[in-house]
C-alpha cells in the first residue's frame, strides 16, 4: 500500500445477503506497520435507508507487551452514521478475527 493507492471491498450482511456495501478507502497517508490514514467512500445499497457518504478514517497499528496488536480506528462522521459506522467496523473486525483464527 502507498499514498495515492486504494483499497476496495463489499460487506455483505448475513442477516440479509440483498444489503451489499461498496468501499473505496483511498489513501493518502501510509507508513508501513503504523498508519493507514485516507477518505472512505461508502456507497451500494446501505442498511436502514442510509445514503451513501464519505468520512475520513485514520487506521494507527500499535504493538502491545504481549505481542499482540492494538488497532485504532478513527472517523470524522455526523452523529447520525457514527452508530452504523461503529456496528459495521465490530462486524467486519468479527469476521476477520474468525478468518485468521480457521
Amino acid at each position: 500500500m502507498r499514498p495515492g493507492g486504494h483499497v476496495r471491498w463489499t460487506e455483505v450482511f448475513a442477516a440479509d445477503p440483498r444489503i451489499r456495501v461498496h468501499i473505496r478507502f483511498d489513501l493518502t497517508q501510509v507508513v508501513d506497520g503504523e498508519l493507514l490514514d485516507g477518505t472512505m467512500h461508502v456507497t451500494g445499497q446501505l442498511p436502514e435507508g442510509l445514503e451513501p457518504f464519505e468520512t475520513r478514517v485514520r487506521l494507527e497499528f500499535h504493538d502491545e507487551a504481549d505481542g499482540r496488536a492494538r488497532l485504532e480506528v478513527s472517523q470524522w462522521l455526523p452523529e447520525h452514521l457514527a452508530s452504523p459506522s461503529e456496528q459495521g467496523w465490530l462486524e467486519s473486525f468479527t469476521k476477520l478475527d474468525a478468518a485468521l483464527a480457521a
